[in-house]
């Protein structure tokens, strides 16, 4: 291990751990895969095209996503996220305004879980952050991560992290509060 291995947290992944995230949401939203496969390709040229494949059923749907190195599921609800999360993420954030209340006022969900590829932990993170955008569309409220209690919400002013990925307040960033510190965690 290198010297900037050890400061930036050393290995990759750990065993058994695959990165996720919640997308929080004003309603499950119906899914244009041409439209999710040319906004994925907006934000940044695919080497392999978006493979999307969506099943829904009442209240709920699955999907799987599939581009460049990036293999992720996701899972679809039509209810709010339980309250044990929220208390580890929006409850103890530093969101005031419209930001607090698009992520307190959800009322659908999605779990993003990154399931494999050879991508490195920051890529996957960043693959993962691209898909609410493209998924998410106008009902987008915010995303959570649990482990080091981020929860940036959409649209949340000009500093917003959600800007530093593409420029666009939509298009979630690779370095939102929180994240390097998971990334030293593992």
């Amino acid at each position: 291990m290198g010297l900037f291995d050890w400061l930036v947290g050393g290995k990759q992944k750990s065993p058994g751990k695959a990165p996720g995230m919640i997308v929080v949401l004003d309603g499950l939203p119906d899914v244009d895969v041409s439209a999710a496969t040319k906004a994925l390709a907006a934000i940044e040229p695919l080497r392999l095209p978006l493979k999307l494949e969506v099943e829904t059923g009442k209240g709920t749907w699955q999907a799987s996503a599939a581009f460049d190195s990036h293999d992720v599921g996701i899972a679809g609800f039509d209810a709010r996220v339980p309250d044990a999360v929220m208390e580890k993420t929006v409850q103890v954030s530093n969101w005031t305004g419209p930001g607090r209340e698009s992520l307190e006022g959800h009322s659908a969900h999605l779990v993003l879980m990154h399931g494999g590829g050879h991508a490195k932990l920051p890529e996957e993170y960043m693959a993962l952050y691209k898909l609410p955008a493209v998924l998410g569309g106008q009902k987008l409220a915010g995303v959570l991560i649990q482990d080091p209690g981020t929860c940036p919400p959409p649209n949340s002013g000009e500093n917003s992290p959600w800007r530093k990925c593409s420029g666009s307040p939509e298009t979630p960033p690779p370095s939102c509060p929180g994240f390097w510190e998971l990334k030293r965690k593992r």
